[in-house]
């Protein structure tokens, strides 16, 4: 200290060894707790005192910034000539070398640490909007995937420091992942711009940061998750079949379920819109909540083996249930569904699936079922009966499939439907043999009725 005020006394507070002196002293006094403050207002004169141009100068300045840097954020002072200095620092440092310096995100946390420390509506929101604006940046900017990869892994570890909210750190990373595969998101910096298969690096290595797990794995789910989001959605423009964009989007329901993403319900119900579109129809007399319980079947069934006939199966004991329980326009609603969405997948055209639909026909028409009482619903459960066996009927014809071996209590059930809906057609078409057939008779209808 005393070679300090020496300094000062002959040399002037602005000369160079004056300056020099007390950045050795502030060095000094910021390792004892009782004399921090002092060490803030030393490194504070250095730098508003040093006018100097030499390069030994630029070293001290730049010595006293960090240091001065470290206090600030180490006493937790966040006044305005710290965050003007963390600024500065970023700004210079960012110019000199790119923003996804290291030294460029030592003084962006410095400053993010300010911003929350102040805890106010306004600095959270700036710490938020400028750690995006940063990230951006670099996935605009740089190409060096080394740099991208270790870009991320700073900045996610500034989102978990400081506990950034709106959006959080997962929040960001999902908007991100959305404009690399689909180059479109709410990111307001990436308006408009497309991000290369290089941002994989910095999108990888974020979520590294965040929630852990190894590089490779994180990197082969996202490829996955681009091939099946830009599959969907070119079918989805293509207007291709009903049952490809259901079976395409279901996976990538599935894949987004499986790890926890939130965004699987958004592609759930584009799902549920097309289903009602192409299966429901126009039809206004279905049950809502029967039509989710019919979707919620198709969906738990569609990547199995013979989905149809597991969905066709699962849908008979629905509606068994629904009738019993008296929920009449829900079980009418499920067989209706039901019919109209084994259209998408060959009908009816199998023993098992017709031996099925046989069954809906049967519990439709009060068989094996409580009655509903009410004239109008017996109307319309008739009818519907009538139209589904018909089909059954038609679909047997083409497989050549022999209905005359049924069980007598079967055929009766059978021919009486088809005399309650006055069918004569296909009544006395049912009683006749196919010419030729090798094919086994029907099993036993009346042993699930």
């Amino acid at each position: 200290m005393d070679y300090r005020q020496t300094c000062i006394k002959y040399y002037g507070a602005e000369n160079e060894r004056t300056i020099s002196a007390t950045l050795k002293l502030a060095q000094l006094n910021e390792k004892d707790e009782k004399y921090k403050a002092d060490a803030v207002s030393m490194y504070e004169a250095i730098l508003s005192s040093n006018k100097s141009t030499a390069a030994s100068m630029f070293s001290v300045a730049a010595t006293a910034r960090r240091r001065l840097a470290h206090l600030y954020s180490e006493m937790s002072v966040t006044h305005e000539r710290a965050q003007n200095l963390y600024i500065d620092e970023f700004e210079v440092v960012r110019n000199k070398n790119g923003v996804s310096h290291a030294d460029a995100l030592f003084w962006l946390g410095l400053l993010i640490t300010c911003f929350k420390k102040r805890n106010t509506q306004q600095d959270n929101k700036a710490a938020s909007e400028r750690l995006q604006a940063v990230s951006t940046e670099i996935l605009l900017q740089e190409s060096d995937t080394s740099r991208l990869y270790e870009a991320s892994k700073t900045i996610a570890k500034i989102y978990k420091q400081q506990n950034i909210t709106e959006p959080t750190a997962n929040e960001f990373l999902s908007q991100l992942r959305t404009h690399a595969i689909l180059g479109e998101s709410n990111v307001a910096s990436l308006k408009g711009k497309t991000l290369s298969r290089r941002s994989f690096t910095f999108i990888v290595g974020f979520e590294e940061g965040i929630s852990g797990g190894q590089f490779s794995v994180i990197m082969s789910e996202l490829m996955t998750e681009s091939i099946l989001i830009t599959t969907y959605n070119k079918q989805k423009k293509s207007n291709a079949p009903f049952d490809v964009i259901l079976s395409t989007g279901n996976r990538l329901r599935v894949f987004l379920k499986n790890k926890g993403r939130q965004d699987y319900a958004t592609i759930e119900r584009e799902l549920f819109d097309v289903f009602l579109e192409k299966v429901a129809g126009k039809n206004s007399q279905i049950d809502n909540s029967a039509a989710r319980q019919f979707f919620d079947i198709v969906l738990a069934e569609l990547d199995k083996d013979a989905h149809d006939l597991n969905v066709l199966r699962i849908t008979l004991e629905a509606v068994t249930r629904a009738l019993n329980e008296n929920q009449f326009n829900r079980g009418y609603s499920l067989a209706f569904l039901a019919d109209k969405y084994m259209h998408h997948f060959d009908g009816f055209h199998s023993q098992s699936k017709i031996e099925l639909a046989f069954q809906i026909c049967l519990r439709l028409s009060g068989r094996g079922t409580r009655r509903s009482g009410d004239a109008n619903i017996e109307q319309k459960m008739a009818q519907l009966s009538g139209a589904l066996l018909h089909e059954v009927l038609q679909a047997a014809r083409a497989i050549r499939l022999s209905l005359i071996s049924l069980p007598l209590s079967d055929l009766n059930l059978l021919v009486g439907i088809l005399g309650q809906t006055k069918n004569y057609t296909d009544l006395e078409v049912s009683t006749h043999p196919p010419q030729s057939t090798c094919l086994p008779p029907l099993y036993p209808l009346s042993e699930t009725c």
